[in-house]
Order: structure tokens, then C-alpha cells, then sequence
């Protein structure tokens, strides 16, 4: 029903829009234009000068600051803040004149985010002009203008503003247009409406990443407790729950007594237990030593124990390189702290690859250290190939070079004079079978390549078929693929 209120409301707007003479001075778009920059008309230049506007003189223009001069200004918050002001009397009467002034500059970002502004201002004083003059332009950044001027026409008319932007977008499903400053601009004045709107979008995912969104915008405002009031009335639990940790999640990277307090008041055990993850997570972000010691401590607590592997997470990824090896022996002191470091397992290996084949080769459960060698193996073959690969040949556990051998042969398996490097991957295991495992690896890896020289797959193909280890099940799988 929202939907459809939505769709005729902008309907009703489009069809009265033209019905005014505003649009009769506006330039159209050119679509033949293949120029990466929106195609305007060309009117005349104005050369460092503003434009002169409706019921003023030149002498009055003359003393403006013209765009080409704000377009020099360095500062990128003085520029922004300067180009609101410049932008404050845009209409649909003058809307030309600024377009010509913006043709006059150098293309390039800089251009754009100007082009950007002036849409957003355009938007806040006639929204469907803005947002129709945007879309019949050309190219991938009418997108952002279209979406700069749904924000600008947001400010006025929210519901038709978004019905408008979902319009284009497939219900919000689309990546290239932007939503969010959409319902963030709604969310200023009405946060009950903005969350209502963003329940309307059907992608779970994207969903939860306007939930996001608006989290970080009422972060500026602090009204972090009419958000939760709204969350609490959510029937999704999946929504509710994902709006309430991200909720305290950015309040607990700010503050802690408030969100406590509000946490406290909290009855149903399940949106506790989400609150506590949420504040847990936002006090590693800046704290990650005091908040793990805390939920060590306190994990008989509802939501801390569930809380420990994404704190320890957080924490590997808010350290140095240098400070890593400190922090596992933390980690390490922890009960659960095999499963503590498989979560962490990949920020451990970016940060000191050594370091984390250590650990992994010694986890004790044969499952999970097969599993963190892999892990560990994947990151580092990334970050440095020639160690990774050196690293390789010294290892002297079949299952574990086999299971490695995945990610030696993909960071290996672009360049043909790399052959000989990769058929050496399999030299040296003692157990045929696992040998054979690891020619299955190899050959799937270097086969999903798509720059890998097609006499190398060939070759690993026919000692597939070659191979009296391998199951012939398992054989037709890679080599008819």
C-alpha cells in the first residue's frame, strides 16, 4: 500500500510539473553527447563572472564570487560550504544560467561534485525538475546527480522524493544509485518515516545496510534512543535485531554510560543479547584490549561469550603489525582460544604471516589447524607469493602442503614462465594419495585462471587422467570442466 501511495504521488507531481513554465529556459539534454561530463546546451559563457540573476543588476552579480573562483578554492569543506551559499537562490527560472557556468569549468571530480551541489540545491526548491533535467542526461555520474537531487528534493517532499528514487533503482536494489542520502535527508526530520521507507527495500542485505546508514547519520544528531525505540517495534526480527547492534555498536564506540543505562531497561533477552554484542564490538573498535578483558571477565553475562569472537576480530584489525604478536598472547591465555583465533586467522596473517602459520600448525584438533594453514596460506600467498611459496617446500606434513597447495598455484598460475614452479608443488610428498589430492588442488586453481597458458592446464590434465591414486569420479570432475 505504501508503494503504491508512493507511486501516485510522484505520479501527481510529474504530470503538473511542466504545467508551469518553469522548464521553458532550461537547456535539454543532449543524448548524443558521448562526453563522460553531463551534455549541456551552450548558452553563452560567462567568463569569471556570476550569473546574473532575475531582478538583478550586473553591478550586483559583479561583486558575487563566481563559481571559477570558488572552483580554486583549495579547502574541500570551505569550497563545499562556499557552493551552498553560491547555490542558495537556484530555481528553475535561473537554473541555466548556473549550468552554463558549471560547462565552463575544467571537467574532472572536482566538477562533479559541484555539479553534484548544484542538483542538491536545485532539488530542495523544485525536486522534479531537478531530478527529471538529471535523468535525461548521459552517462554513469547523472546517477550521482540524480541521487544528490532526490536528496535536495527529500528535504521538501520525502515521500515523493523516495518514491521517485526507488522508481529508478528496482525497489533500491541497485548499487550505481544511491539511496542512502535519500533517507538520510528524511531521516533529519522524520527518523520514523526514514525507517519505515527503508523497510520498503526488499534485499535483505541492502536493508540492513540503509539500517547501517542511518545509524551513522543519528550519530551526529546523538538521538540514539528514539532509533532504539523504533527498532523495538519492528516485527522483522532479523531487521530488529540488526538495527539494534548497529545501534549500540556506534554509540559504544563514543560512550558507554548512556547505552549501559539504556541497556539496562531492556527486557526481552534476545534484543540484550544483540544490545550487548552491538556495545561490545563499538568498545573494541577503540578499545580492543580493555574490551576483551572485559567480556573474559563477564562472559557468564547474557551476549558476552557470543560477543568474544567478533571483539577479538575488531581488535586484529584495529592493531599494527607490530602490536600482533602482543595482542595473541592475549588472545592465547583465553579458554576458548583456538576458536578465538580461527575468527581472526586472516587479520593475524596480513599483519605477520609467520606469526600466524605458528599458531595454526599447532592447533591441536587436526580439523581446525588443517583449516588455519589454509587460511593462513591464502593470505600470505597474496601479500608475498616467493615467501608463501618458500614457506611451502619447507613444510613437511603432506596433508598440510596439500591443502596448501591451492593457494601457491593460483598466485603462481598467471605467467607461463611459472610452469616449472607449479608442477614442483607437487615434488615431495611421500603418501601418493595425498599427492594426488594435491594434483586436483593445483589443477583446479591454475584451470580457474582465465590468463593461465592453456599447455600448462593441458599438462596437469593429463596427469590427472595419468594418476592411478586419484578416483575416476573425482578425475572426470576437473577434467571435464
Amino acid at each position: 500500500m505504501k508503494k503504491l501511495i508512493h507511486g501516485l504521488a510522484y505520479a501527481a507531481v510529474a504530470l503538473g510539473a511542466y504545467q508551469f513554465g518553469t522548464h521553458q529556459n532550461l537547456p535539454p539534454a543532449e543524448s548524443e553527447t558521448p562526453s563522460a561530463e553531463p551534455a549541456l546546451s551552450n548558452p553563452q559563457r560567462l567568463e569569471n563572472a556570476a550569473p546574473l540573476l532575475p531582478n538583478e543588476d550586473p553591478g550586483q552579480s559583479a561583486a558575487r564570487t563566481s563559481l571559477s573562483d570558488l572552483f580554486e578554492t583549495p579547502d574541500y569543506n570551505a569550497r563545499w560550504a562556499a557552493l551552498k551559499e553560491y547555490f542558495k537562490d537556484l530555481d528553475s527560472e535561473n537554473a541555466h544560467l548556473f549550468l552554463a557556468e558549471i560547462e565552463a569549468l575544467p571537467p574532472g571530480p572536482k566538477t562533479n561534485g559541484i555539479m553534484r551541489q548544484f542538483f542538491s540545491s536545485w532539488g530542495k526548491s523544485d525536486g522534479l525538475a531537478a531530478f527529471e533535467y538529471a535523468k535525461n542526461l548521459r552517462g554513469r555520474d547523472r546517477l550521482g546527480y540524480l541521487s544528490a537531487a532526490a536528496a535536495g528534493w527529500a528535504e521538501t517532499q520525502p515521500i515523493e522524493a523516495w518514491g521517485a528514487v526507488m522508481d529508478i533503482s528496482n525497489n533500491g536494489s541497485m548499487y550505481g544509485i544511491s539511496t542512502y542520502n535519500v533517507l538520510n535527508a528524511i531521516s533529519k526530520d522524520d527518523l520514523q518515516l526514514a525507517v519505515d521507507l527503508s523497510l520498503e527495500i526488499k534485499d535483505d542485505r541492502r536493508r540492513a545496510s540503509h539500517f547501517s546508514s542511518l545509524v551513522r547519520d543519528v550519530s551526529f544528531h546523538g538521538n540514539y534512543e528514539e532509533l532504539f525505540e523504533i527498532a523495538n517495534t519492528l516485527e522483522n526480527p532479523h531487521d530488529k535485531s540488526s538495527l539494534v547492534k548497529d545501534i549500540f555498536e556506534t554509540w559504544g564506540r563514543y560512550e558507554t554510560d548512556a547505552p549501559n543505562q539504556l541497556m539496562a531497561t531492556i527486557s526481552d533477552p534476545t534484543i540484550s543479547r544483540y544490545a550487548v554484542e552491538g556495545l561490545m564490538g563499538g568498545w573494541a573498535a577503540v578499545d580492543g584490549a580493555g574490551a576483551f578483558a572485559y567480556a573474559i571477565e563477564n562472559r557468564d553475562q547474557p551476549g558476552m561469550e557470543e560477543s568474544l569472537e567478533s571483539i577479538a576480530k575488531t581488535w586484529a584489525r584495529s592493531v599494527t603489525a607490530n602490536e600482533m604478536e602482543n595482542m595473541m598472547s592475549q588472545v592465547s591465555t583465553a579458554d576458548s582460544s583456538s576458536k578465538l583465533m580461527q575468527s581472526m586467522i586472516h587479520e593475524v596473517a596480513r599483519a605477520n604471516p609467520q606469526l600466524a602459520m605458528d599458531w595454526a600448525t599447532n592447533t591441536p584438533d587436526e580439523s581446525a589447524r588443517a583449516n588455519a594453514v589454509s587460511a593462513t596460506m591464502s593470505s600470505w600467498a597474496r601479500s608475498n607469493i616467493n615467501d608463501a611459496e618458500n614457506y611451502y617446500h619447507s613444510m613437511t606434513d603432506d596433508k598440510l602442503r596439500s591443502r596448501s597447495a591451492y593457494s601457491i598455484a593460483r598466485g603462481l598460475a598467471s605467467k607461463e614462465a611459472n610452469q616449472d614452479r607449479i608442477l614442483a608443488l607437487l615434488d615431495g610428498f611421500e603418501d601418493p594419495k595425498v599427492r594426488g589430492g594435491a594434483l586436483i588442488t593445483v589443477t583446479m586453481a591454475v584451470s580457474q585462471n582465465r590468463s593461465t597458458p592453456t599447455p600448462l592446464i593441458e599438462t596437469l590434465k593429463a596427469m590427472v587422467e595419468a594418476d592411478p591414486n586419484i578416483k575416476q569420479k573425482l578425475k572426470d570432475s576437473v577434467l571435464n570442466r
